[in-house]
């Protein structure tokens, strides 16, 4: 059956008897340029691995980011990894002896122009080795799975093989990330897969996007243990759909979300159930007033659907990251945003001890350009308070933007104030701790006397921004205030 339903996003408390039953918080991290997060997951021991990408910092001009949290968010390290040209991650699995995989793609370590790519780090965040997939063509890699060998379930995109223009693709590699065998779906247009996983019969469920004359439509396939086809079901109206998450329900069936076009002037957040033979169990669009797309989701012990994307109805302007629970037939129960004046997205949630962690990207704020966002939050999705707390990442700075001549503080140390020269106008300047929180910024007109009082003794990191977009970062000591 199908519903429209308008949404009311939340913003805050969900009520003031809250009772929370785990430390909440929201918390951003990066550098100057861009950086982004795309999934989350959790440790054995309890402790967070984001990966994402970086433009602040490593070999090139993107490169894979990835971060360990404890449980307060606070970082355990970072790393970047890739090469000269371009590398992100996509997705992520944590295996049960803490080593990480990520999936994701490169154009500079495989066959040529873009390659699938996957990465296994110990969990210290070492690389312990490397494969690249594909052809002459590019070729995209947007999730990974574990399967019941020890190996692992790829899948994507892909110009280099199949019946014309992108291909759903899909591979099964072993332990080690050699390739079992390497499948492809799809027509001669634009066709792609964004999620795979292993069902409890041994074989596999897919979901993503297949093209439909000028548009396109929600694709769903269901695979058998030997990864024949045993249906293949699409779901549209008379614009464009496409599936994003696919997961197998407690009870067998299998809940999709992704977004829609055809039943309003605006993108809606869609979600659907199916049966184990495929069949429409419940379809919901969830609108109201702008665009609104679902990027991933779980369901919980309780049998009800956590869901994360991003709104343009409600929030604090542009696009901001929303994390939505609805009931085991898809109906809202409660949903909240997370963001400020520019673009706020979600693109992974994870389930955690008394509620869920939050993954995704925020423009503010931020210690420059885009930075990556994690929110835990409790059982209902909210956090007991919106106070976010910035980390400027002092891995590495990126220097190809530096001033000639850097500004220079003085007196450093310093006590309660220090006076900061430069040749160059400054937009802000910003303090972080050595944990690299923030601790205090001056908006332009930015004074030539820094005010510290208030500030505990020790080392400090200033980051100043030049209306030329040059940028400084220099360390500070307070020694006594």
């Amino acid at each position: 059956m199908m519903h429209r339903t308008l949404i009311a996003i939340l913003l805050g408390l969900c009520g003031s008897n809250a009772v929370w039953s785990q430390t909440t918080w929201r918390r951003t991290y990066g550098s100057f340029g861009q950086d982004e997060g795309a999934c989350i997951r959790v440790t054995p021991e309890g402790d967070y691995v984001v990966a994402g990408s970086t433009g602040s910092f490593g070999a090139g001009s993107s490169d894979l980011y990835l971060l360990k949290l404890d449980g307060d968010g606070v970082p355990i390290w970072t790393k970047t990894i890739g090469g000269a040209q371009i590398d992100r991650g996509t997705s992520m699995c944590v295996a049960s002896d803490g080593s990480i995989l990520v999936a994701g793609y490169s154009n500079g370590l495989g066959f040529g122009s873009y390659d699938g790519w996957l990465v296994k780090t110990d969990p210290d965040g070492e690389v312990l080795w490397q494969r690249t997939y594909g052809g002459t063509g590019w070729d995209f890699l947007y999730d990974i799975e574990p399967v019941d060998d020890g190996g692992w379930l790829l899948s994507g995109a892909t110009y280099s093989a199949g019946n014309g223009g992108s291909d759903g693709w899909l591979l099964r590699t072993d332990a080690d990330g050699a390739e079992v065998w390497n499948m492809t779906f799809g027509g001669e247009e634009e066709d792609e897969l964004r999620s795979a996983k292993q069902t409890n019969d041994a074989g596999f469920i897919l979901a993503g996007t297949v093209a439909v004359g000028d548009t396109s439509d929600a694709w769903v396939i269901r695979l058998d243990q030997d990864a024949e086809v045993v249906w293949d079901r699409r779901f549209g109206g008379d614009s464009a759909e496409w599936a994003m998450d696919v997961i197998e329900t407690l009870d067998g069936g299998f809940s999709v979300v992704g977004s829609t076009r055809s039943y309003s002037v605006w993108t809606e957040h869609l979600h659907f159930k199916l049966s184990a033979i495929g069949d429409s169990l419940w379809f919901w669009h969830y609108g109201q007033i702008n665009d609104q797309e679902a990027m991933d989701h779980l369901e919980v012990a309780s049998g009800r659907f956590a869901t994360i994307g991003y709104t343009k109805t409600t929030g604090g302007g542009g696009e901001d990251l929303f994390a939505l629970l609805s009931e085991q037939d898809g109906s809202f129960v409660v949903g909240h945003t997370y963001g400020w004046e520019e673009d706020d997205i979600g693109y992974s949630i994870a389930e955690t001890e008394g509620g869920f962690v939050l993954c995704g990207t925020t423009s503010a704020p931020t210690a420059g350009g885009m930075d990556v966002f994690v929110s835990r939050v409790d059982s209902v999705l909210d956090t007991a308070t919106e106070t976010v707390i910035t980390y400027f990442d002092v891995t590495a700075v990126a220097s190809a933007n530096e001033w000639e001549q850097p500004g220079l503080l003085f007196p450093n140390p310093a006590t309660t104030s220090t006076r900061l020269t430069t040749r160059t106008r400054l937009t802000t300047a910003t303090l972080f701790d050595t944990q690299g929180r923030l601790v205090r910024t001056w908006p332009a007109p930015v004074p030539q006397e820094l005010d510290l009082r208030g500030l505990a003794e020790g080392t400090y990191r200033l980051v100043a921004i030049g209306d030329d977009g040059g940028r400084m970062a220099q360390p500070l000591v307070i020694a006594g205030n």
